[in-house]
């Protein structure tokens, strides 16, 4: 479902992260192709102890659904979001790399992607996100089948939440968003 939203945003989860085992929240802004509207992205990192853990995986995701909720409920246009996550990889030379998920609406063959994008569901997010993340690391094993590279080590799971909104938007001011300016800022999710 692209909503006609374009935007690629790479996470490097493990420079940007002040602590690897606390959640963080990344966000950034492009213009859309409209001159009085921006797309703002804000990625929710779940670092794998908390993955790993149902009570504080469940604690997180209710703090992701309340943040989006307070930040972009309200507005006209939907809500979309992705999960994928950043990871290890061994090849069949024993090489190993970090891979870390690309968002990006015209996904083609995206390996790190646990979820493509769908609307933003209040009712349905904790509890459908909750099974996802049970099954987070078989999802990325089936993903690399057709290639040299096996996955090996989960660090983390991201949630990409996309939306569109204009650029006198309150949520612009109050976040301090500079439009089109690919400025990473971040704040803890509890």
């Amino acid at each position: 479902m692209g909503e006609g939203l374009y935007a690629e945003f790479l996470v490097e989860m493990l420079s940007v992260m002040d602590d690897p085992a606390e959640a963080q929240v990344h966000y950034t802004s492009y213009n859309y192709r409209e001159s009085n509207s921006i797309i703002v992205i804000y990625n929710i990192t779940l670092p794998v102890n908390i993955v790993h853990n149902l009570n504080e995986r469940l604690i997180h995701l209710q703090r992701a659904k309340e943040l989006i909720l307070d930040d972009f409920s309200g507005h006209q246009t939907p809500i979309v979001f992705q999960v994928t996550g950043s990871y290890s990889l061994i090849s069949n030379d024993n090489i190993r790399q970090i891979w870390t998920g690309s968002f990006y609406t015209n996904h083609l063959n995206n390996p790190s992607q646990i979820q493509a994008f769908q609307r933003f569901d209040e009712n349905t997010f904790v509890d459908s996100s909750n099974v996802l993340l049970d099954n987070a690391e078989a999802i990325l094993r089936r993903n690399g089948d057709d290639s040299e590279w096996s996955f090996e080590e989960l660090y983390s799971i991201i949630f990409n939440f996309q939306v569109k909104l204009a650029k006198n938007d309150l949520l612009v001011e109050r976040r301090n968003i500079r439009p089109n300016q690919r400025i990473q800022r971040n704040f803890g999710l509890l």
